[in-house]
C-alpha cells in the first residue's frame, strides 16, 4: 500500500509536529449514505477552500456535474454561484422538492 504522511495530532499522537507514517489499510473512513454524500462533499469544499473564496469571479464550475445537486446546494444553501457543465439535461425536480420541504438546513 502507499503511505501516508500526517503530521502527529492529526494522527491521534502528541503535538511534536513529527510525522506519522501511515498506510491504506490503517486508515479508517466514515462511511457516508450515498443520499448525504453530495453535502459531505459541499462541506469539504467549504472548509477546504473557504466560501469567501468560492464566491470571488464566477463561482464555482461544476464539470460532469451530473443531476446537479452539487450546484445547486451551492447556490441555495452556501450564497455560491454555481454553473453545472453536463451534456445531460438536469434533473433537479427531486432536489427542488428537498429543498422546499427543509431537506437542506
Amino acid at each position: 500500500p502507499l503511505p501516508l504522511l500526517l503530521r502527529t495530532e492529526e494522527a491521534g499522537g502528541d503535538d511534536t509536529g513529527v510525522p506519522v507514517r501511515l498506510t491504506l489499510g490503517q486508515m479508517r473512513h466514515t462511511k457516508v449514505k450515498n443520499k448525504f454524500r453530495v453535502g459531505v462533499f459541499r462541506e469539504w469544499m467549504e472548509a477546504t477552500f473557504g466560501v469567501a473564496r468560492m464566491r470571488e469571479g464566477s463561482g464555482v464550475l461544476d464539470v460532469a456535474g451530473g443531476k446537479g445537486e452539487l450546484a445547486l446546494q451551492l447556490v441555495h444553501m452556501s450564497k455560491v454561484p454555481a454553473t453545472v457543465v453536463e451534456p445531460r439535461r438536469l434533473q433537479l425536480a427531486t432536489f427542488h422538492k428537498r429543498l422546499a420541504r427543509g431537506f437542506y438546513p
